[in-house]
Order: C-alpha cells, then sequence, then structure tokens
C-alpha cells in the first residue's frame, strides 16, 4: 500500500473519530517514508498525528511533532503549523498554558498563509482546546466559532457537528 494511502486512510479515520485507526495508518505512512528517506513529506506526516493527543499519547505525539518540527521546512506553514498544533495540546496537558498558548496562536497565524480553510479551522480548534483547558472559557468559544464558520465554508460535515456539539456542551456548563 502506497504511503500517500495510508495517510488518507488516516484522515478518513480522523475524520470519523476513529483516532486509534488513524494513528496506526498515520504511524504506518510515517516508516514506509522514513525506509524510502522521504523527508518532506515525512515531517508533515510525523507532525500531524494529533489523534495520538486524542487518544492521551501525549508523549508519543510530543516525540513526532519534535521529528516535524526538526524536518521540517521553515517556509512551509502547513508543517509548521501542524507540529505547533500538536505540541500545544501536548503542553496544555501538562498545564504549561502559557506556551501551549503561544504555540496554538502561531499555528494559527501559519495557517492564515494557506487557502485551506479546514486546516485553518483545525488550528483553531486546537487553539480553543488550548484556552478552554486553561479555563478561559469565553475564549475558547470564539475560538471554537471561528473554526465553525471555517469548517462549514468549507462543508466538511462531520467536523462541524462536532463543533457544534463542542459549543453546546460549553453552554450548558456555563448555565
Amino acid at each position: 500500500m502506497p504511503c500517500d494511502r495510508r495517510g488518507w486512510l488516516g484522515e478518513i479515520a480522523l475524520l470519523a473519530g476513529d483516532y486509534e485507526a488513524a494513528a496506526g495508518y498515520l504511524r504506518d505512512a510515517c516508516a514506509a517514508l522514513e525506509a524510502n528517506t522521504n523527508v518532506l513529506e515525512l515531517s508533515t506526516y510525523a507532525s500531524r498525528d494529533r489523534a495520538l493527543c486524542a487518544l492521551g499519547r501525549f508523549d508519543e505525539a510530543e516525540s513526532l511533532a519534535i521529528q516535524g518540527r526538526e524536518l521540517g521546512a521553515d517556509d512551509d506553514p502547513f508543517t509548521q503549523a501542524l507540529w505547533r498544533q500538536v505540541a500545544a495540546i501536548v503542553k496544555a496537558s501538562r498545564g504549561d498554558y502559557a506556551e501551549a498558548e503561544t504555540l496554538a496562536r502561531e499555528a494559527v497565524d501559519r495557517t492564515a498563509q494557506t487557502d485551506l480553510p479546514g486546516l485553518q479551522a483545525n488550528a483553531l480548534c486546537d487553539l480553543a482546546e488550548v484556552l478552554e483547558t486553561a479555563g478561559r472559557r469565553d475564549e475558547a468559544v470564539a475560538a471554537w466559532q471561528e473554526a465553525l464558520d471555517r469548517y462549514e465554508r468549507k462543508q466538511i460535515i462531520q467536523l462541524a457537528r462536532r463543533v457544534r456539539e463542542r459549543l453546546a456542551a460549553i453552554q450548558d456548563t456555563a448555565i
């Protein structure tokens, strides 16, 4: 199976919310890229494993984010945003909210250099998660709403639904 196919299967599993499968596909894609010494794609695939964060496997996610950072080109906004997103979630999980927010905002800025609303929305979701974890509910809601707007514009229905559910949950807890 070509590695790009594994990467796409990983993306599909992420959309479906099957984080275990997503992590497996992306791990296989990274192994194939590493075996073929395809550093350019490896930097991107290593950086994108947000599934490991969703599974609470923060040490693994951090290791891949570091690999992506080390291999990624400075002028590649995609890879530069992805490793920052994963690193931000890892930092927030450890209570380092200031560093997590800095990384998450840098990721949002990097995605703004692209014309990819789905990528922008993902970065905004990670920023929202960091802000929410830090107890900054109002700012988190604003970031979730921006993400929802981008998902809806791109018609990424599954992720838009998840953000709507997250917003409803936040509003329910505020009452």
